[in-house]
């Protein structure tokens, strides 16, 4: 299962929709794909939380299942996708897309879900290391 969720990390989160049907053919051709999706043993109940087959780290907050948002066919690979990525806990994740693709209600979802507090900021083409670390600015005398 290890072996599987590497590649789809690595390989299906930039492809389109028949790039990835292709490639999981090649991944299953392979049989490199996991026997089932069944959840492994929970670490520990109070530290985790389920989401599919993944058990999401917890936050401080109580988690709270979100009843209006709709978790179509493609809304839910997508949070697999990030599911994945936060489970391997090396990586931090940088979602791109369009305005509009749902990519906040995404992680605002998984945040209210694992109990953890949902900070939006918006980026922009100019945003820079300075905006989230601050500058320093001397003032008349050097200082």
């Amino acid at each position: 299962r290890a072996l599987h969720e590497g590649l789809c990390m690595s390989f299906l989160t930039q492809l389109d929709a028949a790039s990835t049907k292709a490639v999981l053919a090649m991944i299953a051709e392979a049989k490199l794909e996991p026997k089932t999706n069944k959840l492994p043993p929970c670490p520990d109940s109070r530290r985790f939380v389920r989401f599919q087959h993944y058990w999401l780290p917890r936050g401080h907050l109580e988690p709270d299942h979100d009843a209006q948002y709709i978790l179509t066919k493609t809304i839910t690979q997508n949070l697999l996708d990030v599911a994945r990525a936060i489970v391997s806990r090396k990586f931090p994740v940088l979602l791109q897309g369009p305005t509009s693709s749902g990519k906040t209600s995404l992680v605002e979802y998984l945040a209210k879900l694992t109990g953890h507090k949902f900070v939006r900021i918006n980026n922009h083409e100019h945003t820079d290391i300075q905006e989230y670390l601050g500058t320093y600015v001397p003032n008349e005398q050097g200082k």
